[in-house]
Parts: C-alpha cells; structure tokens; sequence
C-alpha cells in the first residue's frame, strides 16, 4: 500500500485506475483496497481523489497561483470533467472552486484568510 501511496502522492495527475495502482504496488486490486480502508479509511481512488482536490485548493489559495485559471488547475491535477470536479469540491469544503481563487486576494503571505482571523 505505501507505494500506492507514495506514487499517488508523487503523480496525482496521471490517470490511474485501481488496476494499475494494483500492479504497480505488485498486489491484486482487492487486496490494495482492503490495505487502503484499513489503514487510512478511504479507497485508492477517493484517497486519490482527495489528493488531488488537496492540491487544487491549496494552488487556488496561492497568491503566486493568481493568474492560473480554475480550470487549468483542476486539469493540472487530474481532473478531466470540470462539472464534476466543481460539484466534489464543493461537496469537500462547501466552496464551489471559484469562490476559494479570490480569496487570495486578501489571504497574507501565510495563505491564511484574513477576513476570518479579525
């Protein structure tokens, strides 16, 4: 399972399948699933997919991400249907993708937004 993990972590943007984490990590697909909600509660796939919902919002937060569109980042990070990806982040923190890129106008330095720290 950690080299699932590990090639997850490493390359969220490739399109992987629970086959060829499988293969990859040299075990079958059943027995990856049952180490993944084992270990870290969650499937290959959903862990995949926090993953890459992870990145995207930390990059939509980024200031130095400022000119990058909502849609090239979710694509850099492995997300092809952008319906789909809008409806999960926001299903994720309660955000749609949009609504977290201009809070980085009044995040500081530190990403932390400053209208909620007064």
């Amino acid at each position: 399972m950690t080299s699932a993990v590990d090639r997850i972590e490493a390359n969220p943007q490739l399109p992987w399948s629970l086959a060829t984490l499988a293969a990859e990590a040299g075990v079958g697909g059943r027995s990856l699933q049952i180490a993944f909600r084992r270990e870290l509660g969650v499937s290959p796939m959903r862990y995949l997919r926090n993953v890459r919902l992870r990145r995207c919002y930390a990059a939509l937060r980024d200031p130095a991400f400022a000119g990058i569109s909502v849609s090239d980042v979710a694509a850099a990070n492995g997300f092809t249907h952008l319906g789909r990806f809008a409806q999960v982040f926001r299903d994720t923190y309660g955000l749609l993708p949009s609504e977290v890129a201009p809070l980085r106008a009044v995040a500081g330095g530190d990403g932390r937004d400053r209208r909620l720290s007064r």
